[in-house]
């Protein structure tokens, strides 16, 4: 369940709660614990593959600026041997 769905799905007990009375409003209760719950746990799983696709980037950024006179050879010879 992709966290949108998730999300739809907390307003649509929230709706059906307010107008719930009883066992039904239980069962609505426990329902949106658990949708919201989703959400939350889908959104910190977000946040934090994000963190890792940052560091990531910033990673390949540094390797590219330190390592830029060998990648720069060896796209020159690359570029070389698919000229002959």
């Amino acid at each position: 369940m992709t966290c949108t769905f998730a999300r739809s799905n907390a307003s649509f007990c929230e709706n059906k709660l307010e107008e719930a009375r009883g066992r039904e409003a239980s069962n609505l209760e426990q329902e949106l614990g658990y949708l919201l719950r989703h959400v939350e746990d889908a959104s910190r799983l977000l946040r934090v593959a994000r963190r890792k696709r940052d560091a990531a980037s910033e990673r390949v950024s540094d390797l590219e600026e330190r390592n830029w006179a060998l990648l720069s050879e060896y796209e020159a010879a690359r570029s070389f041997e698919d000229g002959v």
